[in-house]
C-alpha cells in the first residue's frame, strides 16, 4: 500500500488508515512525504505496523514483495522536466 501523505492530514493517515490497511493484512505500507522527499517503509508485525527503513536523498526503495525491482528516491521526487 502507498500513502502519499498531505501536510493536513499525515495524523489522520497514521492513525486512521495504517490500523485499517493491519486488520486486511497489508504486509507493507510505504508512507510517501513529498515535501521532506522521505518514504518510510513500514511492515506489519502481528497486529500492527513497524518501521522497517526510512529512505531519502540518493537511497533506493525496494521490497520483498517485488523482487528485483528497485526505484530510486531521486527519480521518485525529482521528477522536473521529463513530462
Amino acid at each position: 500500500m502507498v500513502e502519499v501523505l498531505s501536510p493536513s492530514t499525515p495524523a489522520h493517515d497514521r492513525a486512521t488508515k495504517l490500523p485499517i490497511y493491519a486488520k486486511a493484512g497489508v504486509p507493507e505500507v510505504w508512507l510517501i512525504d513529498p515535501q521532506a522527499k522521505t518514504v518510510e517503509v513500514l511492515k506489519l508485525e502481528g497486529r500492527k505496523y513497524l518501521v522497517d527503513s526510512i529512505l531519502a536523498k540518493d537511497q533506493a526503495l525496494n521490497s520483498e514483495l517485488f523482487p528485483g525491482w528497485e526505484l530510486p528516491l531521486k527519480d521518485l521526487f525529482d521528477f522536473r522536466g521529463r513530462f
